[in-house]
């Protein structure tokens, strides 16, 4: 007998096995059956899942089915690709900042309405121009060098995910300008310096900061080609179960100039 705990159980699984599928689309849009064999879960809560998966099938999502197998993957999952990630989007960037005396109406008026519903068209836009980059993106497999600066740029985003966060949303929702000094954002500005030096090495990726006197400072590299914020936001967005190998291919194929 179903239990709402198994209810609940499912909802969340449900979750992370839909941003799974999408990692996975993104590698490979013609993706239709992705083995369990092929994802990075531990095998405990790989049994959970299928103890669950009558529930998780039952949850009303079209994007994919479980099996003893694996995940088959629907049609579906292609035409609400676009949308999840867009909600992923709406939830990693904040809305602008609004004045002090206007925030507790903010508030309740915002209440109940979905991320998207939140930020202006200009916004809205940037989200649809970056996510039809993600899609169209040739994946390339790093190696070597390329491998080892990839694993160096997700360690450097996740020890900072909170500035990473913040650089995106000022980024995207048009406060933060090129020169801009954003030093608050950072609590070590010699680890941001170690990072901007090591990406001006490399010719495929193309600096967001710099640091001058003990300062980090936007460049214009936004300005110049918005794609640029993609590795940035690949740290931030949930692929949940989808394996290392492709999630580091996925990253090296984001930083192309």
């Amino acid at each position: 007998m179903k239990t709402m705990d198994d209810t609940v159980r499912a909802h969340h699984f449900d979750a992370r096995l839909s941003g799974t599928v999408c990692g996975y689309l993104l590698f490979d849009p013609d993706i239709k059956s992705i083995p369990w064999s092929g994802l990075a879960i531990e095998q405990n809560e790989l049994d959970e899942i299928l103890s669950l998966s009558k529930c998780i099938n039952g949850c009303g999502q079209t994007d994919y089915r479980l099996t003893e197998q694996g995940i088959d993957v629907l049609l579906g999952a292609t035409d609400s690709l676009k949308n999840l990630l867009k909600e992923q989007l709406s939830v990693i960037v904040k809305p602008p900042r609004k004045r002090a005396g206007k925030q507790t109406q903010d508030y309740i008026a915002n209440s109940g309405i979905s991320p998207m519903q939140k930020h202006d068209a200009h916004t809205l836009r940037l989200f649809d121009s970056i996510i039809e980059v993600l899609e169209s993106t040739a994946i390339k497999e790093p190696n070597g060098d390329e491998e080892r600066y990839v694993d160096y740029f997700i360690e450097f985003a996740t020890k900072n995910r909170l500035a990473v966060r913040e650089l995106l949303n000022g980024l995207l929702t048009g406060e933060f300008k090129p020169n801009e000094n954003i030093t608050h954002c950072f609590n070590n500005v010699g680890a941001v310096k170690e990072f901007c030096d090591e990406t001006d090495k490399k010719d495929y990726v193309a600096s967001l900061l710099t640091v001058q006197n003990n300062n980090v400072f936007m460049t214009d590299a936004f300005e110049k080609r918005h794609n640029s914020v993609l590795p940035f936001i690949l740290t931030l967005l949930d692929f949940y179960y989808l394996n290392e190998k492709k999630y580091r291919a996925l990253m090296f194929s984001a930083m192309g100039r």
